[in-house]
């Protein structure tokens, strides 16, 4: 083979090539006999190279025989490479399970701290180094530079000791990667966001250290270590650290001690650097996020120096004007023009975040050309601009052990650098030609977020409303025809004109008024008492809409409507639940629906007419002819008119109904009389006097819909149609005018399994109108017989907005539909959109409950029926690749680890005294064990959760007891540990727990849950035992529905009005902090949020069946 460059030879020797690649020169180095001279001139033509040999990490180890090849022509220039020896099993007190990496200052294990059960990472000392006194110091002084140190972006420092002499550092483990390696996997520049979040995480740890006097002399991207989960960015190696107290520095005054292509001209000259060093260092890092290449990076350390004295970077293309002027101040090449501390850097940078983004200029600030020369005057690279007054200057350049390799003279005017090592002077390289890249896109990674390419100017205009936050940038579903609120209630005008929509349980939502016609909304009717439940809308004219609220008392609303306004008349006692009588001069106002009381509006002061009358059951009303059904509390049918609000013809009803037999609907003519016999609905014609059965309709004539006191059946106004709403999503309409019942057709329902759907016809019985339990609004056409939707819906949007489950870091958003097969959405684009649907492609119906996906391998627990055992389901890039086989038995309740390798089940009841652990990394899944638990005694229950913290580590548990009994419920904390989990200790707990309120910190170091008086507890989990810190500070006034955690402490809550930002640092202030952020304008409740890891999105799933991502602010981010 021919021989190869320069370059590669110089890339062989430092362990940067790819494998195949070096081998091939490996073989030529043992082919070709003037091989290893060549190695030699390489070396002694470019001696800072060969002489830092001894101190270039390795990249990517060599096969043996390359290995060999180095070792043998290092050892012939008398360069040691760094030592290799199996690792130890034991260093100090920590059990060593693998090599990590190896540098310039020794080896870096993974090792597990048996007493703590935690995992550590050993930093040990080399044995060559740690003769050396002078490399002990610096060693030990790294350890206790970062052990003086609190900040979650400085790495943390467990121990300093020493392991048979030897020097070793116990540090926190991390998983991630460096920043160079986030560099390198991507081609071309990172994002502007990206490149803040960088700058605000380097800068916030910079400034704890700058606060204690200590300058890191050694910003790189190596030295910055980006973590996997969160994208918290941590200084590392904090190697040639200087404190304020220090006595005589180890390496020499003018040694050059840092990493060339990022030091400052005054550390490069050997003047003792102070944080303004550091700062320079931070801008040239960011400098190349931007332009994905190095401003002062040359093919030589002396070209490098030279860039680094002589020339200033050129703008980056595309970058806003205000991030690149603030770039270039902290790369001044004087001292005093930058930021004296990272602490007022960071300052800068806050303020610059809150400037409005400026579209990025389309040119460069200047054309690219070959960069001009600036030379600096005085002692090194410090001093003024002023060639003429430049004397010649030497630097000496020393390794990390202070030895010096080369001197570099730095000669006035325009003269050439001079530099001398291994005794001769060297040629200079001339500097390249740089050209600017264009920006190429951005691959996702663990510190990007895929978030960031949202565009909120994507929204859609009918999608946007001025009660939402100025952070949103993506809407995903629709808000079309939809109610804010759960389980809503139908009205419909006398004369067909308006639907009125009531939200339910969703207090403290409006209640929205169509017009039929065109589908569009007319009124909204504000909530006047946030803590209510809305029911029964019922209109007494085409211009009055009277509601029934219950909550705290009984009352009836009623509003007029006049012109584009909504008057409300004052609150009228005696009912939760009301309908409209004789032409609306009378109202039965019922408790939930039954025991009628009859007030007379005719009149401007509404009044009672006599009192309530007691019944069995739910009171059916036909409003056209005001005619009420109801049954006695000995059992007995009977029938009145209602005239003046008074009972009249009050007769018996000869229809005599077996037990579970239970009338369900009225013709509002008063004809037809619908009952929900066994298994049947026999439609009675009760205008005949005895009344008598016009149809018996079976599972034959209503096929997708179950007959029983779980669906709902209404009838048309005057008789002609039967409509059945199941709890399956489906309905169907039946005529039922003619001599036999017949099937017209379905129409779709978008409610959430097991609610149903609220339906009513329009008085022509031309439309049916459905207000699902999702909140979606449908209008179906009857005209033709089979139902046809007008202005069908998206049916993408069909899903549950409770359940956010997001796949960290790649962008996908994992939603169960209200069909309960899932879907899922991508978020990596300017706007959302769905990407398919995966209940077909599962093949498995009746989901039962799934993980919370992992980055990038989204893990489900799912079951075929309540019968069935459970399995895993794996899904990764757009498809379900992985299916374990069966195993186990049923579930009520089951959660995967992070890391995918324990999955924790509560056996469905009886055996509700059981959790079993499953080793979920084997096929099928082996159980690990199995441990008794208490019985949680409310049957009643939904299944209870699982919480795991992100470690794994500590699993919290609710055990539930009937409050009603005498009960308390409780918490119960354990510790996953081998063989079998220890009890840590148990909690109070509410009996009456809503969902996505029990929550583990990022950080394993704090949990959340909501307390029976509706306020955070937040319990500290550091200590030996748990114990409650206090109150999360929210300002929430009624309650909260839904946690999230979020990094640096930060807390995400929901409430029946928005979401809100608190911190739990500030719990136990002598003055309590207000929450960060809020936003508190939602028309109805946001009934979940999630953070997403690196707390820069937040997810809101709200009650109207959207989802809203918000950009936070820096503030609800982070310091």
């Amino acid at each position: 083979m021919p021989p190869p460059t320069s370059a590669s030879l110089h890339s062989f020797l430092l362990g940067t090539l790819p494998t195949e690649e070096a081998a091939r020169i490996a073989a030529w180095v043992a082919d070709d006999p003037g091989a290893a001279q060549a190695l030699r001139d390489t070396l002694a033509d470019d001696a800072l190279t060969g002489i830092l040999t001894s101190t270039a990490q390795i990249q990517q180890p060599h096969p043996p025989a390359v290995e060999n090849v180095i070792r043998t022509v290092t050892h012939a220039l008398g360069i040691n490479p760094p030592e290799v020896v199996p690792p130890p099993e034991r260093i100090g007190g920590y059990r060593v399970v693998r090599e990590l990496g190896r540098g310039g200052m020794g080896v870096v294990y993974e090792a597990v701290d048996d007493q703590l059960h935690r995992r550590v990472a050993i930093k040990r000392m080399s044995a060559a180094l740690a003769a050396n006194e002078s490399g002990r110091q610096r060693f030990l002084r790294e350890g206790r530079a970062c052990a003086a140190l609190k900040s979650d972006h400085v790495v943390t420092i467990y121990q300093v000791g020493e392991d048979a002499g030897t020097p070793f550092l116990a540090m926190e483990y991390l998983e991630g990667a460096t920043l160079e390696e986030w560099l390198r996997g991507r081609p071309g520049s990172a994002t502007t966001d990206q490149v803040l979040w960088v700058a605000r995480d380097v800068l916030t740890g910079l400034a704890a250290a700058h606060a204690k006097g200590l300058v890191h002399r050694d910003i790189k991207p190596t030295n910055l270590w980006v973590e996997q989960d969160t994208g918290r960015v941590k200084l590392l190696d904090f190697g040639l650290t200087r404190g304020p107290l220090e006595g005589e520095p180890i390496t020499s005054e003018g040694a050059l001690v840092g990493t060339p292509a990022y030091m400052a001209p005054e550390q490069a000259a050997g003047t003792p650097p102070d944080a303004r060093a550091d700062l320079f260092s931070v801008g040239v890092v960011l400098y190349r996020m931007l332009a994905g290449r190095s401003p002062f990076q040359r093919e030589s350390v002396y070209a490098t120096l030279s860039a680094l004295a002589t020339e200033t970077p050129e703008s980056v293309q595309g970058v806003p004007e205000a991030l690149s002027n603030w770039i270039a101040q902290l790369m001044a090449k004087t001292p005093a023009a930058r930021p004296p501390e990272a602490k007022t850097a960071l300052a800068e940078l806050h303020e610059l975040e809150q400037l409005p983004k400026a579209e990025p200029a389309t040119e460069p600030a200047r054309s690219p050309r070959r960069p001009r020369r600036k030379w600096l005057v005085a002692a090194g690279f410090l001093g003024a601009l002023a060639a003429s007054a430049f004397a010649a200057q030497w630097i000496i350049i020393r390794d990390k052990d202070g030895n010096p390799t080369a001197k570099v003279k730095l000669n006035p005017g325009d003269k050439p650098l001079i530099v001398e090592a291994a005794g001769k002077e060297l040629p200079l390289v001339p500097t390249p030609d740089v050209q600017k890249k264009d920006k190429s896109p951005v691959p996702l990674s663990p510190s990007a977020n895929p978030f960031d390419r949202l565009d909120p100017a994507k929204i859609p205009a009918e999608e946007r409303f001025p009660w939402q936050p100025k952070e949103l940038v993506a809407v995903i579903g629709s808000h079309a025809r939809r109610v804010w609120g759960h389980h809503p209630e139908i009205g419909i005008s006398p004369g067909g004109k308006y639907v009125a929509v009531t939200p339910g349980s969703d207090g403290h939502a409006p209640s929205v008024i169509w017009d039929i016609a065109s589908r569009q909304i007319k009124w909204q009717i504000p909530s006047y008492e946030s803590n209510n439940y809305w029911c029964s809308p019922r209109f007494a004219s085409e211009s009055r809409l009277v509601t029934g609220r219950h909550w705290n008392g009984n009352y009836i609303q009623p509003n007029d409507f006049i012109e584009d306004k909504v008057v409300f008349h004052g609150w009228l006692e005696g009912g939760d639940t009301v309908e409209v009588l004789e032409s609306g001069k009378t109202l039965a106002a019922t408790e939930n629906y039954g025991n009628p009381l009859f007030l007379d509006v005719s009149e401007s002061k509404p009044r009672p007419v006599g009192t309530r009358l007691p019944t069995r059951g739910r009171v059916l009303f036909a409003t056209i002819t005001s005619l009420m059904v109801y049954i006695t509390p000995a059992g007995e049918v009977r029938k009145a008119s209602i005239r003046n609000a008074k009972l009249q013809d009050d007769e018996r009803l000869k229809i005599t109904l077996a037990e579970g037999d239970t009338p369900t609907t009225i013709s509002a003519n008063g004809r037809l009389l619908a009952v929900l016999a066994k298994n049947q609905i026999h439609v009675w014609d009760i205008a005949q006097n005895p009344p008598q059965i016009r149809q018996r309709l079976t599972d034959k004539d209503i096929t997708d819909v179950a007959l029983n006191f779980t669906s709902q059946f209404h009838l048309s106004p005057n008789g002609r149609w039967l409509a059945a709403v199941g709890t399956n999503g489906k309905g169907q309409v039946i005529r039922i005018d003619n001599m036999r019942p017949q099937l017209m057709g379905n129409f779709e329902l978008t409610s959430g399994i097991y609610t149903p759907s609220a339906v009513a016809f329009i008085p022509d019985e031309r439309q049916l109108i459905v207000a699902d339990s999702a909140g979606l609004v449908r209008f179906w056409d009857l005209s033709e017989g089979a139902p046809k939707e007008l202005s069908p819906f998206d049916p993408s949007s069909a899903f549950t907005a409770d359940e956010t489950n997001l796949e960290d870091n790649n962008g996908r958003l994992l939603l169960r539909r209200t069909d309960r097969s899932l879907q899922l959405w991508d978020l990596t684009k300017d706007m959302p959109h769905p990407v398919e649907e995966l209940g077909n492609r599962l093949s498995l119906l009746g989901l039962e409950g799934f993980s919370q996906p992992g980055p990038g391998n989204g893990w489900l627990v799912v079951q075929a029926s309540t019968e069935n055992p459970f399995r895993l389901v794996n899904f990764q890039d757009g498809y379900w690749k992985k299916i374990k086989e069966p195993f186990g038995e049923t579930f009520r309740a089951a959660r995967l680890s992070a890391d995918r390798q324990n999955l924790f089940v509560l056996p469905s009841r009886p055996k509700n005294d059981l959790l079993v652990c499953w080793n979920s990394g084997a096929n099928p899944p082996i159980q690990r064990w199995t441990i008794t638990i208490p019985s949680s005694e409310d049957k009643k229950r939904n299944p209870d959760p699982i919480c795991i913290s992100p470690d794994g580590k500590l699993l919290a548990l609710p055990i539930y007891h009937d409050p009603g009994a005498g009960g308390k419920s409780f918490l119960q904390l354990w510790r996953i540990v081998d063989p079998k989990p220890e009890l840590v200790g148990t909690l109070p707990f509410p009996a009456n727990f809503p969902r996505h309120c029990l929550m583990f910190a990022p950080d394993n170091r704090h949990l959340c849950y909501l307390k029976e008086d509706l306020t955070v507890a937040v319990i500290d989990l550091t200590g030996p035992i748990p114990r409650e810190i206090g109150p999360l500070i929210t300002g929430a006034t009624d309650g909260i529905f839904s946690l999230s955690f979020g990094p640096y402490g930060r807390v995400a809550w929901s409430t029946k009005n928005g979401v809100g930002i608190s911190d739990i640092k500030g719990i136990g202030d002598l003055i309590p902090r207000k929450p960060l952020w809020t936003w508190l304008t939602s028309p109805g409740t946001v009934r979940a949020v999630r953070y997403t890891p690196d707390g820069r999105y937040l997810l809101t799933g709200n009650a109207n069946n959207t989802i809203y991502v918000l950009r936070l602010p820096p503030l609800a981010v982070g310091p």
